[in-house]
């Protein structure tokens, strides 16, 4: 069957409607923030709170035009309890975390991006448990600060970290982080490392990652 111009012009204005709408809750649901300004250190477009926005599209790769542009709408380069993919606690009372590798835009620097939220559903609230951009030249093993904070909180509020629940011991995420930047680093590490190991540990994987 053969549209006439206006026809086809009618089921391409319908198709990009269709897409764009597809493609605006992706954004959605990774969350999205509004450009306050760029970063001066990584040259990543910021938000209002200083955490780093992602310029680039999350389906090609490519950047999205007008990205350093205030008030520019980009996804969150990290979101902790959207994720939900690092934890310690429990189902009700539990710290989140997230993390990425990023090469800085500006001087093509190799930074580490930590996020932490705290949720407390006894408490009734969902708070910032820190965040900080990390160049590589400074790493120390800056995961297990987290850890131990996530850890003190639940001491003090007397709760313990659901092992099985989670299906991670509290140290998942500091292992995940530093295995990262090893691999970013060109770093070896022990070859084959499973997904149980990077989850619950054993006694190479956490000397290697710095867990005591």
């Amino acid at each position: 069957m053969k549209f006439s111009d206006k026809k086809n012009k009618e089921i391409e204005t319908k198709i990009k409607k269709s897409l764009d709408g597809f493609v605006s809750k992706i954004l959605n649901d990774l969350g999205t923030s509004r450009v306050e300004k760029i970063d001066e250190r990584t040259g990543y477009p910021v938000d209002r709170y200083g955490r780093l926005l992602d310029p680039y599209y999350p389906e090609t790769g490519e950047k999205i035009p007008g990205w350093d542009v205030p008030g520019a709408e980009l996804c969150n380069l990290t979101n902790p309890y959207a994720r939900l993919h690092f934890a310690v606690g429990n189902s009700d009372d539990f710290w989140c975390f997230d993390y990425v590798v990023i090469t800085g835009l500006k001087d093509l620097a190799q930074y580490l991006v930590i996020d932490a939220t705290i949720n407390s559903e006894t408490g009734g609230f969902i708070e910032n448990g820190g965040y900080a951009i990390i160049s590589f030249a400074d790493y120390n093993y800056d995961a297990l600060g987290y850890i131990d904070s996530a850890l003190e909180w639940m001491k003090i509020n007397d709760q313990k970290h659901g092992r099985s629940g989670w299906g991670q011991d509290p140290w998942f995420f500091a292992r995940s982080v530093h295995l990262s930047y090893m691999d970013a680093c060109g770093l070896s590490a022990p070859s084959q490392v499973t997904e149980r190991q990077k989850r619950f540990g054993d006694k190479q994987i956490n000397k290697l990652c710095g867990i005591e």
